[in-house]
């Protein structure tokens, strides 16, 4: 399966909040969408 998929999450308690995952990297970061 990819890695992408599972790692790419959406947050339903807070919209703001987002995730963003690299496939090159297999490393996810959530960061503040203003």
């Amino acid at each position: 399966m990819d890695n992408m998929s599972q790692c790419l999450k959406p947050e339903p308690t807070s919209i703001s909040l987002q995730y963003k995952c690299y496939d090159w990297m297999i490393h996810c970061t959530v960061y503040l969408k203003f």
